[in-house]
């Protein structure tokens, strides 16, 4: 049988391994290998788009739009046929 010292050093030391383990096993699904790799490019913005409002009509990057939920002096018109 072992003494309580023992029994008790036995203990932390097991409670501490098991923290390790989950920690790393955090760290194993919040950095994962593809990500951390990784090189930054640069972001597709702008170019061509449709989309469909919410009368069914196509929007496109040549449409005319008239934003009326802007304040009055705020208010804007883009192009829409």
């Amino acid at each position: 049988m072992m003494s309580a010292p023992t029994t008790r050093l036995l203990l932390v030391l097991a409670a501490f391994l098991a923290g390790l383990g989950t920690l790393f096993a955090i760290l194993l699904l919040v950095v994962r290998p593809e990500t951390a790799a990784m090189v930054p490019s640069a972001a597709a913005i702008g170019g061509p788009f449709r989309l469909i409002d919410q009368n069914g009509q196509a929007v496109t990057d040549r449409s005319r739009i008239w934003c009326s939920s802007a304040s009055p002096t705020a208010r804007t018109s883009a192009r829409r046929p």
